[in-house]
């Protein structure tokens, strides 16, 4: 959707009537083109990827605690892993 996105800014940017919602969508565009920005997208889809995973696991009505703190210390290795 990032493609889609930065689409739609643009053109926005350029089409929109009112001067402030240019600015605006332009100011936008070019933050969300920083590489500042990708990484972190691409880095808090990892993390709520895994954290998605374990809170689904975690609410199962079968879940029994044992498992539930593998699971969880399982998680907490692979985000110490992406984290060094």
């Amino acid at each position: 959707m990032f493609e889609s996105i930065c689409e739609l800014l643009n053109v926005v940017a350029e089409d929109a009537s009112n001067p402030e919602s240019r600015v605006a969508a332009d100011t936008t565009l070019e933050k969300v083109k920083t590489y500042e920005f990708v990484f972190c997208l691409m880095l808090m889809t990892e993390v709520l990827t895994l954290t998605n995973a374990l809170s689904t696991a975690l609410q199962k009505k079968d879940q029994d605690f044992v498992n539930a703190c593998t699971l969880v210390n399982t998680c907490k290795e692979t985000i110490q892993e992406l984290r060094e």
